[in-house]
């Protein structure tokens, strides 16, 4: 995440208790997979709904200040 200069470094977790790190499958992270079937006809959309977690290590060294950044997320079908 970024604000000006300053850049705090985070990672993406699919539980709560921060053991499953989310990425690539690439320098220790994993791919988030999941399966469902659609019976036709389909009237309506489908929607599927994922809990992401994030976390910040602590004191870093950055100014107080708003940060964002943009996740991008790949989806397959």
């Amino acid at each position: 995440m970024a604000s000006g200069a300053d850049r705090l470094a985070y990672q993406l977790f699919t539980d709560s208790a921060h053991t499953w790190c989310g990425g690539d499958g690439s320098a220790g992270t994993s791919t988030l997979s999941d399966r469902m079937v659609i019976p036709p006809p389909r009237s309506r959309p489908v929607t599927r709904n994922y809990t992401i977690y994030g976390q910040i290590p602590g004191r870093l060294p950055v100014s107080p200040g708003s940060y964002t950044d943009v996740v991008t997320v790949t989806v397959t079908y």
